[in-house]
């Protein structure tokens, strides 16, 4: 197992996921932010490493939540948030290009941070435990011995 889902589920069971997403987004923001504001590629190489520990920690607690919250198959809603995840993998970079030739570079990755705010307020939806009913299925009949 990748080690890091490990660690992120140590940090979960310990905190809390909205804690642990909360952080890992705020972290997103600030390494990005730094970086853009400070250009030099040593402090990149730092602040991105900042970024992927935030990220990282993030998705499998994302994706979890979804398998808990979902009112229909925790299937469809795994696939869901994963297609969803590989949709921004795919697409944030041409959109990040077309910013870029529209604006600049550092402008269009301004999205980052904007999108890791985003994140962290959008958080406490990790712990909407009881929100969602899942369908009841009745206990299978036993044949009662007499």
């Amino acid at each position: 197992m990748n080690r890091c889902f490990v660690e992120s589920d140590r940090a979960a069971n310990r905190f809390g996921p909205v804690r642990v997403v909360r952080i890992g987004a705020l972290l997103t923001a600030a390494g990005s932010v730094v970086t853009l504001a400070t250009g030099r590629p040593v402090v990149a190489v730092v602040f991105f490493g900042l970024i992927g520990l935030g990220v990282a920690a993030s998705f499998p607690l994302v994706v979890s939540a979804a398998s808990r919250l979902h009112t229909g198959s925790p299937g469809t809603a795994v696939a869901t948030v994963s297609t969803t995840g590989y949709f921004a993998f795919l697409a944030g970079p041409p959109l990040v290009g077309f910013l870029a030739e529209h604006s600049s570079v550092r402008a269009a990755l301004l999205i980052l941070p904007v999108l890791a705010v985003a994140t962290a307020l959008l958080a406490p939806l990790l712990r909407a435990e009881g929100r969602a009913t899942t369908t009841h299925r009745p206990a299978p009949r036993t044949a009662s011995r007499r």
